[in-house]
């Protein structure tokens, strides 16, 4: 089943985010990042080089660098 086709748009900065809606923080320390393997067919319905596939590709890359002084575990 193919997905429709959806127009380009930016992905929204940190400003452009909702308030959060608890009062904690997360512990770096006991932090983990779930990077979820993102298939063609996901991004197919978005126009190729454009917004927001273009962060969807690049974004995800940066946060699988691990920090200064931690280990990258992958399961």
């Amino acid at each position: 089943m193919e997905l429709p086709v959806i127009e380009a748009y930016a992905m929204p900065v940190g400003t452009a985010l909702p308030a959060p809606r608890v009062p904690w923080k997360p512990a770096p320390s006991r932090a983990a990042l779930l990077a979820h393997r993102m298939q063609n067919h996901s991004v197919r319905p978005f126009p190729a080089g454009r917004a927001p596939v273009v962060e969807l590709v690049r974004d995800p890359a940066a946060l699988r660098a691990p920090a200064p002084g931690q280990e990258q575990h992958q399961v």
